[in-house]
């Protein structure tokens, strides 16, 4: 079966803080788990509901400083990690510098590449 996503999915180490609109006025601490050009998906312990926009600001190696956005939440699945109940959710971008997740996309595809090559010779 083919994907039906527009952009490739990487998965990639980070931090997020997200900043929810409306019944959360604190901020949430999650992990990253992977990202794409239209959005990043993460691994948080507390749930924010579909369709909620957030504030958020994003922290990876592979970019020198963090990345502020906005997006929204599109979904929300309840998910275990080293036995700690958490939930994994998709959040789309509404608002962000595209030119730095284009950074670290083409650093992430340049360490495939390489890896790649590693193997073959």
């Amino acid at each position: 079966m083919e994907s039906q996503r527009e952009y490739t999915r990487f998965t990639i180490k980070g931090s997020v803080i997200f900043k929810p609109k409306g019944n959360l006025p604190h901020s949430i601490n999650a992990d990253l788990f992977d990202l794409s050009f239209k959005g990043i998906s993460v691994y948080s312990p507390e749930k924010i509901e579909i369709d909620t926009e957030v504030d958020f600001e994003l922290t990876v190696k592979l970019f020198d400083r963090p990345i502020i956005g906005r997006g929204r939440i599109r979904y929300v699945k309840a998910a275990k990690i080293n036995n700690t109940d958490v939930f994994k959710m998709g959040i789309e971008f509404i608002g962000i510098e595209k030119e730095a997740i284009l950074s670290i996309i083409n650093n992430l595809q340049r360490g495939i590449a390489i890896s790649i090559r590693k193997k073959q010779a």
